[in-house]
């Protein structure tokens, strides 16, 4: 899996597969931080809510995530990610981020043998080569990765309760009443 980050302060080009996206570029609508994206065929859309505008990081941003079992990728960085191809935008994915809570934004990546592991502060997912998502499972922000082994990400909470998510089919260690309802 290759990951890349767009520091949007300025327009970044990037390509999927062959298929240039002209700019990616940070737009402000209203209050809410916003991808301005322009498709191969140079339509220029917008996507409220699809930035990374945490105030821990210095600047606006997004991940492009690119399998290598897929033609397509994946834009990561608000409450939806976008599943790109040559053509443009496939789908939009919700995420459990919501923009009121942007000050605790933080996203991870780890490689495994599943996949790739995207941990953001309020969920997980599972993304495979050909960037399937193969399970998603929320978890609350002070929940902390302590590891991720050949079959489990682990997590400790409040610096005492560890609990687990196995990575082959994504059930968590824990029953579900202790993990966070969905935001969205």
């Amino acid at each position: 899996m290759n990951i890349r980050e767009l520091n949007l302060t300025t327009p970044q080009g990037f390509e999927v597969f062959g298929a240039a996206f002209t700019a990616a570029e940070a737009r402000h609508i209203g209050e809410d931080n916003a991808l301005r994206l322009t498709l191969p065929s140079g339509e220029a859309r917008i996507f409220p809510h699809a930035v990374d505008d945490s105030q821990s990081i210095l600047y606006s941003r997004v991940h492009v995530l690119t399998g290598s079992k897929s033609n397509q990728a994946l834009v990561f960085g608000g409450e939806r990610a976008l599943r790109l191809s040559g053509r443009g935008v496939e789908e939009e994915i919700a995420t459990n981020r919501s923009c009121d809570m942007s000050e605790y934004f933080a996203t991870e990546f780890f490689a495994c043998a599943d996949g790739t592991l995207i941990v953001y502060e309020s969920g997980v997912f599972l993304i495979d080569e050909s960037l399937v998502i193969r399970w998603h499972v929320l978890k609350y922000i002070n929940d902390i990765v302590q590891q991720v082994s050949g079959k489990a990400i682990n997590f400790l909470r409040d610096h005492e309760e560890e609990w687990s998510i196995s990575l082959p089919d994504g059930l968590p260690s824990i029953p579900a009443s202790e993990l966070p309802k969905s935001t969205v």
